[in-house]
């Protein structure tokens, strides 16, 4: 399974598992305060005084909304508005699903009525004891509460997103509250000839390229689990925890994945922009110090000089004519799964002793064995 599906699974057990729990908290609650003998509400009920079979019956929506409610947000509808604006995107899930809720409102009425009634639920007394139902404020009680918990969800899978996988919880729970140190692969891709690029097709067509191309690189970025730390102009920064990865090195399997989707995609560029995107890559690991900074924006930051010097490593691409430059400490861990040939010593900016450096040797034959598209 890929991670990119495996991501999206996760998600989806989250929203069901969330929504089952505020189904439950909304019935016991009900319970409390909600004066049935105003409301229609109180046939709804198979045996109204009974406090099991009210909350098993409030559970029966969120779980129907949950196993295809939110497998329409997290598996279709989520990709279908990427291109919308956020604030858009928020009234279109808004609309979208407040159709989805009466839609299961309506089927979860007609069926309970049915059974209620022992008959069809296409017969006539069905029928009108579903559509007085339907006018009940009780029922449009619970619509409305469910539209705003759908919103809601929306909302922090769109958060969630911003901060990459995985970092929102972090933030959250507090994880990184007290600075910790972890190790941790990074890679800077950078685009190459960028200044050159941006006069030859324009700053906007340029922007577009820069959007397109970080798009496109999301998915090997995943399929490899790494985790998009930072974008800083025309370059972005990707971590691993793991450096190996089902016998694969995982940055390695990124960079091919990476340079094989941009090399099938490169007349798809030029098409649309005139030019397609061209880049250099620095990989180096080590143990680095990471924890929340920021009181109003608050970030999970990573500090150490492992960063230094994988940034420098990519800028040292250029002087030894190669698309990617790896560290020794890194060539040590990442043993014969692919070939790397041995390309300098060099006393990098900012380091007091030079250290060897690697690039890449035979893309060609590895290539094809990768999955990206």
């Amino acid at each position: 399974m890929k991670p990119k599906l495996r991501y999206k699974i996760k998600q989806w057990l989250v929203i069901v598992t969330f929504w089952l729990l505020i189904g439950l908290f909304f019935s016991i609650y009900d319970l409390i305060v909600f004066d049935y003998s105003a409301s229609q509400y109180v046939v709804f009920l198979p045996d109204s005084t009974t406090v099991y079979n009210h909350i098993m019956l409030s559970l029966v929506a969120p779980f129907l909304g949950g196993l295809f409610g939110a497998s329409f947000i997290v598996f279709y509808l989520r990709d279908k508005f990427k291109k919308f604006s956020y604030g858009k995107l928020l009234l279109l899930h808004g609309a979208t699903y407040m159709a989805l809720i009466l839609l299961v409102a309506f089927l979860v009425i007609f069926i309970n009525s049915s059974i209620l009634l022992k008959n069809t639920p296409w017969s006539d007394e069905v029928i009108l004891r579903g559509m007085g139902l339907m006018t009940d404020y009780g029922i449009w009680k619970v619509v409305a509460f469910w539209f705003v918990i759908v919103i809601l969800t929306v909302f922090l899978l769109e958060v969630n997103d911003k901060y990459g996988p995985g970092v929102l919880k972090k933030l959250i729970l507090g994880s990184y509250y007290h600075p910790q140190q972890e190790f941790r692969v990074f890679m800077f891709l950078d685009l190459r000839e960028s200044t050159a690029l941006a006069e030859k097709i324009g700053s906007k067509q340029y922007f577009l390229l820069l959007q397109q191309f970080f798009k496109d690189i999301t998915e090997p970025i995943l399929n490899s689990r790494g985790e998009i730390y930072q974008y800083v102009g025309d370059e972005i920064t990707v971590s691993w925890q793991q450096t190996i990865i089902k016998n694969r090195p995982a940055c390695i399997d990124c960079y091919l994945a990476i340079k094989t989707l941009i090399d099938n995609k490169k007349d798809v560029y030029i098409n649309q922009f005139g030019d397609y995107p061209k880049f250099k890559v620095g990989i180096h690991c080590g143990t680095v110090t990471v924890g929340e900074i920021g009181i109003i924006k608050k970030e999970i930051v990573y500090s150490g000089d492992v960063l230094n010097t994988a940034a420098r490593l990519m800028e040292a691409c250029k002087e030894f004519g190669t698309e990617v430059l790896i560290s020794e400490d890194l060539y040590q861990k990442l043993g014969d799964s692919y070939a790397f040939d041995y390309v300098s010593d060099k006393q990098l900016r900012g380091k007091s002793k030079p250290i060897k450096l690697y690039t890449y040797l035979k893309v060609s034959e590895h290539i094809e064995s990768l999955s990206v598209l």
